[in-house]
């Protein structure tokens, strides 16, 4: 499993997709590679092992059928990491979904180095080649990045973004069609869009985050 963790940054960050089971095997894992933080990515369903106290960990709940988690939870990780690194630390970052661990350091680089996603791609390819972005790793960075860096519910790219993940297209007449437009475009120039929302249909997609299943990140 230690074969499994790729070094993002060198002595400071790393991920990974597997870990024992076994609490006393995973902890005798982590102590070898010489970790002393773990962020834990996963629906709460999906416990990581319990591990000592002699490591810093922080489990964040990724839901998998609110597909706009991951994006609202970024800053929280990657304040842990930049805090574990700025201690001393070396931090691992823990997913099942490689897809999503790659989503979470890419927005630590973007947020740590001020560069944009491709460049930070750029830096996860020349550790894990065999790595293929898909647009839903450049959706997730693009917002993160047009948030500065601090995505929340509020946040209009956000709201139209749910709008677009619960309706798919819409037709180009419609004031949804508008604001999603509008917030594609304001994804690629990092600005916040001006479009007028429809915020009753905004607030049905909201609501129905909590009741609907959605395709994992």
């Amino acid at each position: 499993m230690i074969s499994d963790t790729i070094p993002v940054i060198q002595d400071q960050l790393y991920f990974n997709t597997e870990l024992p089971s076994d609490p006393i095997a995973a902890d005798s894992l982590l102590l070898d590679m010489g970790m002393t933080h773990i962020l834990s990515l996963s629906s709460a369903q999906f416990a990581m092992p319990e591990l000592p106290s002699t490591f810093t960990h922080q489990h964040i709940d990724i839901p998998n059928q609110a597909r706009e988690a991951l994006l609202l939870e970024m800053p929280a990780a990657c304040k842990f990491i930049g805090d574990a690194i700025a201690s001393g630390g070396q931090v691992l970052v823990h997913c099942r979904v490689e897809l999503r661990a790659c989503i979470v350091v890419c927005a630590y680089l973007m947020s740590t180095r001020k560069i944009p996603p491709r460049q930070a791609f750029r830096v996860l390819e020349s550790v894990l080649p065999l790595f293929i972005p898909t647009s839903n790793f450049y959706r997730h960075l693009e917002l993160f990045a047009a948030c500065n860096y601090n995505p929340t519910l509020n946040h209009p790219l956000v709201q139209a973004w749910i709008v677009e993940l619960t309706f798919g297209h819409v037709s180009p007449g419609t004031t949804n069609a508008k604001a999603t437009s509008s917030s594609s475009s304001a994804v690629r120039n990092c600005t916040v869009p001006t479009a007028p929302y429809d915020m009753a249909t905004v607030n049905e997609a909201l609501a129905r985050i909590q009741t609907t299943s959605f395709v994992k990140v």
